[in-house]
């Protein structure tokens, strides 16, 4: 939903289907930077076919933690061909580090 209405705003064309998640992944609330890197290698696909030539490609994500899930679709997105990505996201969260380091 961000997505569409962000692409209805800035009048640009919305590809939903280019990056597919093609493995679930269990909720990465309580994982560690790099447990939540490992947790999501490997969890999407671009479908090649579907980009367009030269693709510049506004990646949304509605909270950033890591960055662990916006990498790993990046990566993809990439792999596929897409010429720039840029990643989009409503919220941040402080870091698993920065939480934890809060604490004592």
């Amino acid at each position: 939903l961000i997505a569409q209405n962000l692409a209805a705003a800035q009048r640009i064309p919305l590809a939903p289907s280019v990056l597919q998640r093609i493995r679930n992944t269990p909720t990465q609330t309580a994982l560690s930077p790099a447990d939540r890197n490992e947790n999501v290698r490997g969890a999407f696909h671009a479908i090649k076919a579907k980009m367009p030539t030269d693709a510049r490609i506004w990646l949304v994500d509605d909270v950033i933690t890591t960055g662990s899930t916006l990498g790993e679709a990046a990566r993809e997105l990439r792999r596929a061909g897409a010429a720039e990505i840029f990643g989009i996201s409503i919220a941040r969260t402080p870091t698993f580090l920065e939480k934890n380091s809060a604490n004592g």
